[in-house]
């Protein structure tokens, strides 16, 4: 019998273990790329937040807006279309031991949720 090469039955098994072992080798970075698209969804959904954030600074920092109170805030038709159009809402809030009405700002985008008191 002839020693030289490999039969058919060893090449087909060898061919077998190459495939399992380059599967096995996918999985991990499919697993990685999978994440950073996730990662990625989540920057944009915190820029886009953060964005309409700073919009509504920029509008309660108007010298009207600024001379009204939370209550007086919450009630203005103009302030509430003005968060309507950027998705986002207001509430009144009192934080604990303090007097006084707040206003919080939440803004969602995504699985980001960013809120701010005034």
């Amino acid at each position: 019998m002839n020693a030289r090469g490999f039969t058919l039955i060893e090449a087909i098994v060898a061919i077998i273990l190459m495939a399992i072992m380059g599967f096995m080798a996918a999985q991990p970075i499919a697993t990685a790329l999978r994440g950073s698209a996730e990662s990625a969804g989540q920057i944009r959904d915190l820029t886009e937040a953060a964005s309409v954030l700073e919009e509504c600074i920029a509008y309660l920092n108007t010298e009207t807006m600024q001379q009204k109170t939370a209550g007086q805030l919450a009630d203005d038709s103009a302030f509430n279309t003005f968060l309507k159009d950027r998705d986002a809402s207001a509430e009144l809030w009192t934080p604990p031991g303090c007097e006084w009405e707040n206003l919080l700002i939440t803004v969602r985008r995504g699985s980001v949720e960013l809120s701010r008191a005034f």
